[in-house]
């Protein structure tokens, strides 16, 4: 979820770009271990959204449920489902990148990511920053 969150995010701010294979990654970093740093930054992240937000982020993303079925849990029609996990996703994709600056590989997989300095204190692993 946060990779792709973070890879519609840089789609929206320029067009991709293939970058050349010959590019070494950061050292002793792998994108698989890198992703689960940063995963340790959502918890204190979903705690940031409303609580309807929330509930419908874990349902979907945590627990896997289908749309239809939070929808029969939370007492909504299919469609409200479907905005209020979509909303969730944008507004958890949004704190993420007012705290901290992310770097994907050419596949869009987190590679790295630190602190913003100016950035919303977000606590989790991130808080005090990766590599530099």
């Amino acid at each position: 979820m946060t990779r792709n969150a973070i890879v519609d995010h840089h789609r929206v701010r320029r067009p991709a770009a293939e970058l050349p294979p010959e590019l070494p990654e950061a050292p002793g970093e792998s994108a698989e271990t890198a992703e689960r740093d940063l995963a340790g930054c959502l918890e204190p992240l979903l705690a940031t959204l409303a609580p309807s937000y929330r509930r419908a982020l874990r349902l979907a993303e945590v627990e896997d449920l289908s749309q239809a079925e939070i929808a029969r849990r939370e007492g909504l029609s299919l469609s409200g489902a479907k905005s209020r996990v979509q909303r969730g996703r944008a507004m958890l994709r949004s704190a993420i990148l007012d705290c901290c600056r992310v770097e994907l590989d050419r596949r869009g997989g987190v590679v790295d990511f630190r602190r913003r300095p100016d950035g919303v204190p977000c606590g989790g692993p991130c808080g005090g920053g990766r590599r530099g």
